[in-house]
């Protein structure tokens, strides 16, 4: 899944839709669910999508405050990319 702080218009203009369908079984955008990352609500919705516990989830973000910050808080893993 991916998760992502795009705004409608950025998400719509993406230049690779195809990849996004390809890699990603569902996308969790922050215009369609009213809050964003690093918000704990946004976890909590994928978390009740999937039956998941936090602890059994892994965050992939580029910011180790927001990103790791928000896993922390939550139990989640974190992983840092660049």
């Amino acid at each position: 899944m991916l998760v992502t702080n795009v705004d409608q218009y950025g998400f719509e203009t993406f230049p690779d839709q195809e990849f996004i369908r390809k890699h990603f079984a569902r996308v969790y955008a922050s215009f369609d669910l009213g809050f964003c990352k690093p918000d704990p609500r946004i976890f909590e919705a994928i978390r009740g999508d999937y039956s998941a516990k936090f602890r059994d989830m892994l965050l992939i973000g580029d910011d180790p405050k927001n990103d790791g910050g928000a896993a922390r808080d939550l139990g989640m893993d974190f992983m840092l990319v660049h």
